[in-house]
């Protein structure tokens, strides 16, 4: 054993120690504050805050909000709404919107499972300018009588295979219960309801094909959230950062103790976001302690 190696050792324990019985509360605050304050990126999506949070976006949970966990799969991001995967197209925390697009579909009309998009009972609700497509799958070859072509508002048929099974399926705008088209599109063996910008239902009525529809799906809707904003907002012009108390389920404003006002203040270069990390922290926790 090297002769100094004992001595490097034994400071490095005890230097350990006295952050953990000394420091901790420091070091706990002033990193609640610097994470939270970390603009996060994945793929075309940057500056990444409050309430969206992410293990790889480097965003700890209690800097977010329950439900808003943006996943970055291979670097494209991706949120989970009642058990329904979208791409993040775009974030805009001014108008609190969210721009998705079901990954399910993309590229593709037919899904290995059949999932009806639904806010439920999470913070999110759809924009006033959304629309609704169903799509029926396993549907039977109509009858001359039935006319469905000829409809405006419902497409051409398209093939799928799912599962090793050929069927037939159409996607339809607006309501046709108790009409001869209801009828026959409720001998289909599923459906699923799609939302769509209210700008593509004209497009959609125009261009009847499947390509169509792919590139409807692709554009996205808009999801409107709530996430104690205004408690957020007010958090922020008191130069806190906003998380949120995995104990209490509670709003949490996190601001930097006035004792580390020099270390909160630190800055990454080329961002306009916090951040530090833990070995200066550590350091600057040391270098205050003398």
């Amino acid at each position: 054993m090297h002769p100094s190696s004992l001595p490097f050792k034994l400071w490095f324990f005890i230097f350990i120690l006295s952050l953990l019985f000394n420091f901790s509360p420091k070091y706990v605050f002033a990193n609640s504050f610097l994470s939270c304050s970390f603009l996060a990126s994945c793929g075309s999506i940057s500056n990444i805050s409050y309430p969206f949070w992410g293990l790889e976006l480097d965003r700890p949970e209690s800097c977010g909000y329950p439900g808003f966990r943006i996943d970055c799969n291979d670097n494209e991001p991706e949120i989970t709404i009642m058990n329904v995967t979208y791409r993040v197209l775009e974030i805009n925390n001014t108008s609190k919107t969210l721009n998705v697009s079901r990954t399910d579909y993309r590229d593709n009309n037919c899904p290995t499972a059949f999932q009806n998009s639904t806010s439920g009972n999470s913070p999110f609700r759809y924009a006033p300018d959304t629309r609704y497509i169903s799509l029926y799958y396993g549907c039977q070859p109509p009858t001359v009588a039935e006319n469905l072509t000829s409809n405006t508002q419902i497409s051409n048929q398209f093939e799928c295979t799912i599962s090793e099974r050929n069927m037939i399926a159409y996607y339809a705008i607006g309501d046709f219960r108790g009409t001869a088209v209801g009828d026959y599109l409720g001998l289909c063996s599923d459906s699923v309801i799609i939302p769509v910008q209210n700008s593509q239902i004209s497009f959609l009525e125009e261009n009847q094909n499947p390509r169509a529809l792919e590139e409807a799906v692709e554009v996205g809707f808009f999801f409107q959230w709530s996430a104690n904003d205004s408690q957020c907002d007010a958090c922020l012009n008191d130069g806190g950062q906003c998380g949120f108390n995995l104990t209490t389920d509670e709003f949490e404003c996190y601001h930097c103790p006035e004792s580390e006002s020099d270390l909160c203040t630190k800055r990454s270069p080329g961002t306009s976001s916090f951040y530090v990390t833990p070995v200066e922290i550590s350091r600057e926790l040391m270098n205050n302690s003398d």
